[in-house]
């Protein structure tokens, strides 16, 4: 069964991330099979880590505890990080 993009819209965002890797960065042609798998992998590497990075963080915590367990999120997961401190 197809998912339609409009209800998720971070797997064509994963899918333009993995053609654009293999467009600029391979001399070859793109594989299907390559292309499935870096957009899966992607998306599932970027799904874990943002689990992690939920378990670690506490937000009931306060002072050096707080700002470890911010510091080893922004670490698991950067982006999140940088969203957190914006």
């Amino acid at each position: 069964m197809a998912v339609p993009v409009r209800q998720h819209p971070w797997l064509a965002a994963a899918a333009v991330t993995g053609l654009n890797t293999y467009v600029q960065l391979y001399n070859r042609y793109v594989s299907k099979e390559d292309f499935a798998q870096t957009t899966m992998g992607g998306i599932a590497i970027g799904e874990i880590t943002h689990r992690v990075s939920d378990i670690v963080l506490d937000d009931r915590q306060r002072g050096f505890n707080r700002f470890l367990r911010e510091a080893a999120a922004f670490v698991i997961n950067p982006m999140k990080g940088v969203a957190r401190i914006v």
